[in-house]
C-alpha cells in the first residue's frame, strides 16, 4: 500500500511539471521552500556602471595644438633649465588636460606617462647623459566621453658641459665629446641659444615648431616686450613664443606679431 501512494505522488509530480513549464528542481524548491527570488536589479546596476565608465567619442571635439613642443634639445647634465612646453585648446566645450610621455625611440606613440607630469610644461630629467624623445597627449572631456590629440616629438640629448669656439664664420659650441651642438636647442648657463645645421650660433628672428622667436646678437632667446625698427612685439616670458592675434596687457597685436593698438 505504502509503495502505491508513492507511485501515485511521482505521477503527480511529472504531471505538474508538464503542464506548468517548471523543473523538477523547481518544483521541489517550491515545494521544500528553498525556492530564491533573483531581482532584476542586478542588470540595471551592470548597465549604470556601463554608462557611467569613461569612454573615446569620435565626435567629440579633439584638442588643436597651438604650441608644439620643439622638435630637439640639447641640455648640459645636471642643467635645471630645459623645459618643453605645449598649449591645446579647443572651441566648444570641455576640459582639455595634458600627459606628458617618455619614449626611447622616436615616436608619439608607445611611451611611458611620466608621473605627475600633467602641465603645459615639463622639466626634463637631466641627471644622467643620453637621449630620449618625449611628446604630450592632450585630452578633451565632456561627462565621461573623451577625445585625445598627440603632440610632435622632442628628441632631448643631455651631454656634459662644453665650451664656446669662435671662428671667422661665427660662434659654435663644443661639447664635452668633442661634438658640436647643431641643428638644435641648447641650454648654456641658463640662457636659450639655436645652432643651424651647421654649428654655428644663430640670431635675429627664427621660425621653429610653426612659432617664431628672436635671439639677440649674443644668441640669448629674448622674452616679453621688444622693440625693432620702431615696431613693438612681445615674446613668452616662459617659452620665448612670439605673440600673434591676441591681445597681451589690453594691447592687441596682429598676425605678424606687431603691436598695432
Amino acid at each position: 500500500m505504502k509503495n502505491r501512494r508513492i507511485i501515485f505522488l511521482a505521477a503527480c509530480m511529472c504531471s505538474v511539471v508538464f503542464l506548468s513549464g517548471c523543473s523538477t528542481d523547481s518544483l521541489m524548491d517550491k515545494m521544500m521552500g528553498t525556492e530564491t527570488t533573483v531581482s532584476s536589479s542586478a542588470s540595471v546596476d551592470i548597465s549604470k556602471e556601463d554608462s557611467d565608465a569613461v569612454h573615446v567619442d569620435a565626435n567629440l571635439e579633439k584638442p588643436v595644438f597651438s604650441v608644439n613642443p620643439v622638435e630637439s634639445l640639447q641640455i648640459p647634465v645636471g642643467n635645471t633649465s630645459g623645459k618643453l612646453t605645449c598649449e591645446a585648446g579647443i572651441t566648444g566645450e570641455g576640459t582639455v588636460t595634458y600627459q606628458w610621455y617618455k619614449n626611447n625611440v622616436n615616436s608619439n606613440g608607445g611611451g611611458t606617462p611620466i608621473e605627475g607630469a600633467t602641465e603645459v610644461t615639463y622639466q626634463v630629467d637631466t641627471s644622467a647623459e643620453g637621449k630620449d624623445y618625449y611628446y604630450v597627449v592632450a585630452t578633451n572631456t565632456v561627462g565621461n566621453t573623451v577625445s585625445m590629440a598627440t603632440s610632435t616629438v622632442t628628441e632631448v640629448t643631455v651631454i656634459p658641459a662644453g665650451k664656446w669656439v669662435q671662428n671667422e664664420n661665427g660662434w659654435q659650441y663644443q661639447n664635452n665629446d668633442g661634438s658640436y651642438a647643431t641643428n638644435t636647442w641648447q641650454n648654456i648657463d641658463g640662457y636659450w641659444y639655436v645652432f643651424d645645421e651647421n654649428s654655428y650660433m644663430v640670431t635675429g628672428w627664427y621660425w621653429s615648431g610653426e612659432e617664431w622667436y628672436y635671439l639677440a646678437d649674443n644668441g640669448q632667446m629674448q622674452t616679453g616686450w621688444f622693440t625693432q625698427d620702431g615696431e613693438e612685439y612681445y615674446l613668452d616670458p616662459d617659452t620665448g613664443v612670439m605673440a600673434r592675434n591676441t591681445t597681451i596687457d589690453g594691447h592687441e597685436m596682429n598676425s605678424s606679431g606687431v603691436k598695432v593698438s
